[in-house]
């Protein structure tokens, strides 16, 4: 395994020098299973158990926040170093959209354009104070219709 990590190939020999696998190999040109999207109940559990971590108000709000940004179908989800920092980051590539939700209700969503990498390392001070978000969504009654104008 260590060889075709760093070469990318192996081959079983015998002092002979002659090949040990008898199964033919073909090689194709794509990903096998490549990285998809998280079935959120996959996602959820990963979540959950970040949530479990931290003291947030309502488990059950952040979680239906999460599903609810999860079922547009992002095409990736991270979490801040050290497993949470409070805010979960959806990605949504082809829309060049990604979304910050914090778990904590009462709280905003930020949504982001370009540099999101860049951008998420600021204080809520700094990205306010440069107007650097595209979208800020306070958990309100509205909240919903908000986000799905957005990312739909």
């Amino acid at each position: 395994n260590l060889f075709l990590e760093l070469f990318g190939e192996c081959s079983i020999v015998g002092d002979d020098f002659l090949s040990r696998v008898r199964t033919k190999i073909t090689r194709v040109n794509w990903n096998i299973l490549p990285q998809g999207v998280a079935p959120w109940d996959r996602l959820k559990k990963s979540l959950s158990e970040l949530l479990d971590r931290t003291t947030v108000e309502s488990k059950e709000d952040a979680l239906n926040r999460f599903e609810y940004i999860n079922s547009f179908s992002p095409d990736f989800v991270a979490t801040g170093n050290g497993g949470f920092n409070d805010y979960v980051v959806f990605g949504f590539k082809d829309k060049n959209l990604y979304v910050l939700e914090n778990s904590f209700a009462g709280n905003a969503t930020y949504i982001f354009r370009n540099n999101w990498e860049s951008i998420s390392k600021l204080t809520k001070a700094e990205i306010l104070k440069e107007n650097l978000q595209e979208y800020r969504l306070i958990h309100k009654y509205n909240w919903k219709n908000s986000v799905k104008k957005i990312l739909e």
